[in-house]
């Protein structure tokens, strides 16, 4: 998420200040990476697995219109909050427009499953240092 931890946020640390965000885009950009697109992640951090059909589409399509509107990009991909994620929750995805969807499960995403993509985490904390040296660590 972009912006401070609020109180008692589950998952301080991935939250992210928009200047360490934006320096580390820069450290990417010059060392040959490019930013395909943002990926959406909820509005509010819900468990997406335990939610009706109304607050689940809520909490998937209104976190991509909301970064549409403010950053005016397309946003074509999300990321599970904490995880979690079933067939309902993909079918969701889909409905909402996005091309795919990341996991936790670490390591290189795949086009083999679009919305069961693994990834890296780089944590907030972490800053520009700490990202470089993840991603060098393959």
């Amino acid at each position: 998420m972009l912006g401070a931890a609020s109180a008692g946020a589950p998952y301080p640390d991935l939250c992210l200040r928009r200047p360490i965000f934006h320096r580390q885009m820069g450290w990417l950009a010059e060392h040959g990476y490019e930013a395909v697109t943002l990926a959406a992640h909820t509005i509010h951090h819900l468990d997406l697995t335990e939610l009706d059909a109304s607050e689940l589409r809520e909490e998937v399509a209104g976190s991509r219109a909301i970064l549409r509107r403010e950053y005016g990009v397309q946003v074509d991909n999300f990321c599970y909050p904490a995880g979690r994620f079933d067939e309902t929750v993909i079918a969701a995805v889909k409905e909402a427009g996005y091309l795919g969807a990341t996991t936790e499960i670490a390591g290189y995403a795949t086009r083999d499953s679009p919305y069961e993509l693994a990834r890296f985490e780089i944590l907030g904390s972490g800053g520009v240092a700490a990202m470089a040296a993840d991603l060098s660590s393959g």
